[in-house]
């Protein structure tokens, strides 16, 4: 089971509980599942308590994996809101639980339990069942929350290319939203970037997770072979803001990332190179 929390005191809460069953045979199920709980803290991700920078290669991209998927179902089909009183304090709040379980079938089976609490914990509404269309959604925030909604626009998926997707809410209920959408470079990118030659080869798992109480960005992803690699970011200037090496088949660095706009991140491993573009929106 794995279980997220974006800072206890936000003004939203958002659990997804899954629990993922690899075709065991029923007697091994219960023993072949493990609790596993992501929190996000003021940007700041621990995995079952421990800093996920401290984690092993596996477990950290492992955990990564889970915080993707949360991010791109929030950003696609939920939304959350407080209902606010006379003197404009949010009280309510919405809990949406998902438990996905593998069934032997091509589709696993999902159960999605919503739940509207109030201030004291109270539950003001409650449903549960397999995952409701967004206009069911609506209407339960409409009727708890006092807002009104548009249906979530579904981002445009093109090759080779992520998106993540963030969202924090300070304690006085103000969200700040950041993405990172990553492409492959063009033609014209080329142009804008120092002169470099070699093959072309690609990176794994690239991940950005942005640290909010820090304003830095941590960038993570792997390597084809454990030979020196050498690592820059450059901006859309052409200017190169740092750079790094590494020869453990695997890349880790908090870094700032300013300003809104465009970023080249580009590795260069023996003869060969990869070049990511990197676009940051606030």
């Amino acid at each position: 089971m794995k279980k997220f929390f974006s800072k206890p005191g936000f003004e939203f809460v958002f659990a997804l509980s899954l629990t993922a069953i690899l075709g065991l045979p029923p007697v091994l199920m219960a023993q072949n599942q493990k609790d596993v709980e992501i929190k996000i803290l003021n940007g700041d991700t621990t995995v079952n308590g421990k800093n996920i920078k401290e984690l092993s290669a596996k477990d950290r991209q492992n955990a990564l994996s889970d915080i993707k998927h949360l991010n791109t179902d929030r950003s696609r089909n939920f939304h959350f809101f407080m209902r606010k009183d006379s003197a404009g304090r949010r009280f309510n709040r919405m809990e949406l639980t998902r438990r996905m379980q593998d069934n032997g079938g091509h589709q696993p089976e999902i159960t999605e339990n919503i739940i509207i609490k109030d201030s004291l914990g109270n539950t003001v509404e409650t449903k549960t069942g397999r995952p409701r269309p967004f206009s069911t959604r609506r209407g339960m925030i409409e009727r708890n929350f006092g807002e009104r909604l548009s249906p979530p626009l579904r981002p445009v998926e093109r090759k080779n290319s992520q998106s993540f997707d963030y969202v924090t809410t300070d304690n006085e209920g103000i969200s700040t939203r950041l993405r990172f959408r990553v492409t492959e470079i063009s033609n014209e990118d080329l142009k804008k970037m120092p002169h470099i030659e070699g093959g072309k080869f690609e990176i794994s798992d690239l991940n950005l997770v942005p640290e909010f109480s820090t304003g830095k960005t941590l960038i993570m992803f792997n390597l084809p072979s454990k030979t020196i690699a050498d690592i820059k970011l450059i901006d859309s200037q052409g200017k190169v803001l740092w750079n790094d090496k590494t020869n453990t088949g695997s890349f880790s660095k908090n870094c700032v990332i300013g300003l809104n706009g465009i970023y080249y991140l580009q590795i260069k491993q023996g003869n060969n190179i990869a070049i990511k573009k990197i676009v940051k929106e606030e």
